[in-house]
């Protein structure tokens, strides 16, 4: 549902965009709930124009949310994670469109990001449920034996899938934000719209005019700090206009965190366990997908991926923040300055 908003106060979970004056254009807020999260909307300009984007985004976030939404017996991805293996399942264009996605993700990543890691987080869901007991080893071996997007079977004409492992499980919660703020962004680029900042959950884009003081700055909370409202700020990003910015980190609704006891939700698909390398992770990226994926595949992987993927794709850069580093480290296009929270 779309709700159409007189204000927005609530800042970003992940990073915080700076709030400088704006253009002399009109601001329209809106929220659109999606994938378990608020989807905000927030453009300059032309009111009946921004109302019709907005409306337009609504109907395709939900469509998506949906269609990828793993939780919902319903939806097609429900129904193709339960199919059975050897058997073609016929993909929807937007099913086939994520797929495409995670594939391509995977090539990039050697693996390192893998939406069939959905045995992976059945297991480490049920230790979380018994902090007390160590996990089962041969388990966490079976449900190893059940990941891997190579045990798939992608036909390009028909768009059909078959697993090759009977209980295989696909989770697109790394990568659905981000293709939807691709998907959203046709929609909120038109006349009448002077500037967009959109908040897929953390996951962000923003188009200010150049000539705005400090069009390009994002501020990157501390996760170390507490609540994600008032917490102190990492760093600042000069760099983020017109570009995507995805956060990463497993201090976001760990599976388990009580009495001593943590488990993170990023998993490491290549050891079956939770990943420990990095606090926290921002990837920036030219398209939603790819600052989605690689903050978490990064966070998986650590320094050595993402000096590869700034590499391969020089518009990337990361900040990362390891686990055994006080200070965040910068690679490639993240452009840093101080932050100087009040």
């Amino acid at each position: 549902m779309l709700i159409r908003e007189i204000s927005c106060a609530r800042q970003p979970r992940e990073a915080i965009a700076q709030a400088k004056a704006a253009p002399a254009a009109a601001l329209h807020n809106y929220a659109v709930y999606a994938f378990d999260t608020q989807c905000r909307i927030s453009l300059w300009g032309d009111g009946a124009e921004a109302d019709q984007a907005a409306t337009e985004t609504s109907q395709l976030l939900t469509r998506l949310h949906a269609t990828l939404n793993r939780h919902d017996e319903a939806s097609e991805l429900a129904r193709f994670n339960r199919a059975p293996a050897n058997t073609p399942f016929a993909c929807g264009d937007l099913l086939w469109k994520a797929f495409a996605v995670a594939r391509e993700a995977y090539r990039h990543t050697d693996g390192t990001f893998d939406v069939t890691i959905g045995p992976l987080m059945a297991f480490w869901k049920q230790a979380a449920a018994h902090p007390e007991q160590e996990p089962d080893a041969d388990a966490l071996a079976d449900a190893r034996r059940r990941v891997g997007l190579d045990k798939l079977v992608f036909d390009d004409e028909a768009h059909t899938i078959t697993k090759t492992v009977e209980g295989m499980s696909v989770d697109f919660g790394g990568l659905a934000k981000g293709l939807a703020l691709d998907m959203t962004l046709p929609l909120v680029k038109r006349p009448g719209i002077s500037r967009i900042f959109l908040d897929f959950g953390g996951n962000l884009y923003l188009d200010n005019p150049a000539e705005l003081p400090n069009a390009g700055e994002v501020l990157i909370r501390d996760p170390r700090s507490g609540n994600h409202l008032n917490g102190k700020m990492l760093v600042k990003l000069a760099n983020a206009n017109r570009r995507f910015i995805a956060t990463s980190a497993n201090s976001e609704r760990p599976l388990l965190d009580n009495d001593g006891h943590f488990i993170g939700h990023i998993m490491d698909p290549r050891t079956g366990k939770p990943a420990q390398t990095m606090i926290q992770v921002t990837a920036i990226a030219s398209c939603g997908a790819y600052s989605d994926i690689f903050s978490t595949a990064v966070f998986v992987d650590g320094e050595p991926l993402a000096e590869r993927l700034v590499h391969d794709l020089p518009d990337t850069g990361f900040v990362l923040l390891p686990a055994d580093a006080g200070s965040p480290l910068s690679i490639g296009r993240a452009d840093l300055v101080p932050a100087n929270p009040r």
